[in-house]
């Protein structure tokens, strides 16, 4: 491959484009936030590589806050990465102060609720609906445990 004197110069200097120039530059930070509870578990490892590898996929980074089940501590992250120019977030369940909607609202900032599944929210869930889950668990361990139809050592007809 033959490079340019300029691409030469930045390749042997290990340039790297600074993201706050890119930002201003462009308006877009190509940064994308999300705050969890907790990190305790390790599905939440296989769950944020997830995300990282789809938004990598869409030149996209991932950035990680904790704030320990607490919505004020939620609220402060998300107004740090606020200021680190984010430009969409992920949250986890359902609980968060209205002042967090409100903020990313007034600002236009695109988020959604994991975790928890709503039809009826105003905000975008992806979830799953736990009591239909146990419904559908309930009925298949019911089948588990019945006996077969006919004529069964314990049937009496």
């Amino acid at each position: 491959m033959h490079l340019t004197g300029d691409a030469r110069s930045v390749q042997q200097r290990h340039y790297v484009p600074n993201p706050d120039a890119r930002a201003l530059s462009t308006n877009n930070s190509r940064t994308n936030a999300e705050i969890f509870p907790n990190i305790d578990s390790s599905i939440f490892s296989k769950y944020i590589a997830g995300i990282e590898e789809t938004l990598d996929n869409r030149n996209y980074s991932l950035v990680l806050a904790v704030c320990h089940g607490d919505p004020e501590q939620e609220f402060l992250a998300a107004r740090q990465l606020l200021g680190m120019a984010a430009e969409a977030f992920i949250f986890s369940g359902a609980a968060h102060l209205d002042e967090l909607t409100e903020t990313l609202t007034l600002r236009q900032v695109p988020y959604v609720f994991t975790s928890i599944w709503d039809a009826e929210s105003p905000t975008p869930t992806i979830g799953y609906v736990n009591f239909e889950i146990a419904a559908n668990i309930g009925a298949i361990s019911r089948r588990e445990r019945a006996p077969p139809a006919g004529n069964h050592p314990r049937s009496f007809g």
